[in-house]
């Protein structure tokens, strides 16, 4: 009796112990079950939601926490109900967990991309449901698209670089013989015009270029003397035409100049970029609404110590601000937080990249500058773009007199593989009483060199040649065999490679060039000690 007595008391403790820890593996399994970040689910043979941990409540709905199931396939998008269909028909003998993406509407209106990975629910050797793991990707699915669209727009880059090194070369012999057509006196009436008419339009197509190489990152910054109401007057008749005969669009300008150190074609994309947004945001509007308008302001705003505490951003002083307001549709504050990110847009596919308003940002930020912006929904927006106010005193001006073209008499090496531009440069430095001996390859210039070294004082060469020696090796070899040499450089892509290799009696002149600009820097060059 004893015996069994004792052999009792052990079985009841063994049963007491295992039950512990059944008990404890069950909180710790039930904790697990409801901090976890990811979804843990249950579903019936009818794709009814049986259970899931708080993590999916939010997604799938709360009413399962009284008891009542979600019908799974409501809440998955319509196209993607086929997959949920190919889930839920996951055989018995299937050899692991089916993985899937679904994207689901979630109560609050979210739409929800989730990984699934299910596998069958067996009690008692029968399947009685579905159980798994579900992850919101949500998130990384927008920055792999992120990801694909900057890849994207990194090759369209790399097109619009190598597109815009070529028209420069044809745009500097269209604009160049223009303007030595315009230096003959018998050229008059309509002729002069019309010519007149061709040097305008090559230089309005060389901004274009210059637009495409900022945009693929292969032009710097030229930072410039520029009163901003110049800028604003300038473009005014393309502004005009993006609105369209809908949207009043009205340009005040202060009653000063508004002079900033910056990139001419970069403001003009601020101002575009501007605009664009402005001209959507009334588009957006919903029927009936007032009519369309649009103002440009630019002046000169000054800040006191109050305005500054209101605003980080700002500093005390003066500065030149351009002012874009719409009555257009507006944004809700989680939309104004998020306008300057890359690749964020609230337009539809396709009508937008979400770079235009980040490209904006970008350039203020490198020209010193800050942006503020008011807007609430239906009430329009206003952004306001200030920029630190440069002197007319300041190195630079802001339009140079044109003056005689002056000229000499000194040997220039001119190596230039394009034929056109070489012929036109040739032409110009001629006609200005330079001696010009012409090569068109880095080869051809170091065996014109060997002959000529003694008379040459100055070498014009393109940075970038086909084959062989390039620009840079070439003015480099020359260089170190006549130290007094002076050298130009001349590029359709960025001069940054150049500039790394700077020094005194070395100038830039990057392409297109004007025949004055061409005049303006090869005498300077020479006249530099």
């Amino acid at each position: 009796v004893w015996l069994l007595r004792r052999r009792v008391r052990t079985q009841t403790a063994l049963i007491r112990e295992r039950a512990v820890r059944e008990q404890t593996l069950e909180a710790r399994y039930r904790e697990l079950f409801q901090n976890a970040t990811d979804i843990v689910y249950t579903l019936d043979l009818q794709g009814n939601l049986t259970s899931v941990n708080p993590a999916g409540e939010s997604i799938f709905g709360a009413p399962l926490r009284n008891g009542e199931p979600v019908k799974l396939a409501r809440l998955v998008v319509p196209e993607h109900q086929s997959r949920l269909v190919e889930m839920l028909s996951l055989a018995p003998e299937a050899p692991g967990p089916a993985v899937s993406e679904l994207d689901l509407r979630s109560p609050d209106g979210r739409t929800v991309k989730l990984e699934i990975n299910s596998r069958l629910l067996v009690e008692n050797g029968a399947v009685t449901g579905f159980q798994g793991i579900a992850r919101d990707i949500t998130k990384r699915h927008a920055l792999e698209q992120q990801l694909r669209q900057a890849a994207k727009m990194e090759s369209v880059g790399r097109l619009a670089g190598g597109v815009a090194h070529d028209f420069n070369n044809i745009l500097t012999t269209i604009g160049g013989h223009a303007a030595l057509l315009l230096e003959e006196a018998s050229l008059r009436g309509w002729l002069r015009a019309s010519v007149g008419e061709v040097a305008k339009a090559a230089e309005r197509a060389a901004d274009l270029t210059r637009q495409l190489l900022t945009f693929s990152r292969r032009q710097p910054m030229q930072k410039v003397l520029l009163d901003l109401n110049g800028v604003i007057a300038d473009i005014g008749p393309m502004l005009r035409r993006l609105m369209g005969e809908h949207i009043q669009l009205q340009i005040n300008f202060g009653p000063t100049p508004v002079d900033i150190r910056a990139d001419r074609s970069m403001m003009e994309q601020v101002i575009l970029n501007l605009v664009v947004n402005a001209r959507d945001a009334i588009e957006a509007r919903q029927s009936p609404a007032p009519p369309g308008r649009l103002t440009l302001t630019s002046a000169r705003i000054r800040f006191d110590e109050r305005e500054v505490r209101q605003n980080p951003e700002r500093s005390q002083g003066e500065f030149a601000c351009l002012k874009v307001a719409d009555n257009g549709c507006g944004m809700s504050p989680e939309t104004r937080q998020n306008i300057f990110e890359p690749f964020y847009t609230t337009k539809d596919v396709g009508k937008g990249t979400g770079l235009g308003l980040a490209t904006v940002y970008g350039v203020v930020q490198d020209h010193s500058g800050w942006i503020e912006v008011d807007s609430a929904p239906g009430q329009g927006t206003e952004f306001r773009v200030c920029f630190p106010l440069a002197k007319r005193s300041d190195k630079g001006v802001l339009e140079e007199p044109p003056g005689p073209m002056l000229g000499g008499h000194e040997t220039v090496l001119l190596v230039e593989d394009e034929a056109p531009v070489r012929s036109l440069a040739q032409e110009a430095l001629t006609r200005l009483g330079y001696r010009v001996l012409a090569a068109e390859s880095g080869a051809a210039a170091l065996k014109v060199w060997a002959r000529e070294a003694a008379r040459i004082d100055l070498l014009l060469t393109d940075v970038v040649m086909p084959e062989g020696v390039s620009g840079l090796d070439l003015g480099e070899r020359l260089h170190r065999e006549k130290p007094a040499l002076k050298i130009i450089y001349t590029s359709g892509y960025s001069m940054e490679a150049a500039e790394r290799k700077l020094r005194k009696g070395i100038n830039l002149l990057p392409k297109p060039f004007s025949v004055r600009a061409l005049a303006k820097t090869v005498r300077e060059c020479l006249d530099s000690r």
